[in-house]
């Protein structure tokens, strides 16, 4: 019949070209969203780059889920300094308050207390800054904070802190105890310790 004669002409016609016929029966292949923008980039430079790399491109394992969308390269370190200098600010919030209830005051008054010192603002500066490098996504806060001038003034304002308390202040008190730890985080392992963080930023995130 004419109908038996058509099936047989495309099965002829498929064992004559079986990659074909494979391909028409091959699954469809479906990507995540973060393999689909890989594979979109890989195909929109494959003119421009060696056939070598466009393999790599496309290779969603070679994709860095782990830097945060601000650019800012997250390491151990950095977590590790922004829960010290959090410490510190939480530690001295909590002492404040405590002295200021302790001489029949409200806790109100401890945070007025607290917050009119440059030290802690620049530290609560320094600790958000910290913070918004630590986050995968963009947000408004990692806007306002993932930038040179940010960056700059905390480190510049921090180095202040603690060059004037070591010069001028460390002298004038002799603190203890939990006062003495809070002194030592806010005017002494802060300020080192984002400095030098600040220097081995990238690039884009120091002032020029």
């Amino acid at each position: 019949s004419p109908d038996d004669a058509l099936l047989e002409n495309q099965a002829s016609s498929n064992r004559h070209r079986p990659d074909q016929a494979r391909a028409r029966l091959a699954p469809l292949t479906v990507y995540t969203p973060t393999e689909g923008a890989a594979i979109g980039i890989a195909r929109a430079t494959s003119h421009f780059l060696p056939a070598t790399d466009v393999p790599c491109l496309m290779n969603s394992s070679a994709i860095d889920n782990s830097a945060p969308a601000d650019g800012v390269p997250m390491n151990p370190a950095r977590v590790a300094l922004a829960v010290l200098v959090w410490s510190g600010v939480l530690l001295q919030l909590w002492l404040s308050c405590r002295l200021a209830l302790a001489n029949g005051k409200s806790l109100a008054d401890g945070l007025i207390v607290y917050l009119g010192y440059y030290t802690a603002l620049t530290n609560i500066l320094v600790a958000l800054v910290l913070t918004s490098s630590l986050f995968v996504r963009h947000t408004a806060f990692t806007r306002l904070f993932a930038n040179a001038q940010v960056w700059g003034c905390a480190a510049t304002s921090i180095a202040l802190v603690g060059l004037a308390y070591h010069f001028l202040l460390r002298g004038i008190w002799q603190p203890q105890g939990l006062q003495w730890l809070a002194d030592f985080l806010l005017h002494y392992a802060t300020p080192v310790l984002f400095s030098v963080s600040w220097v081995f930023l990238p690039s884009r995130y120091r002032l020029r």
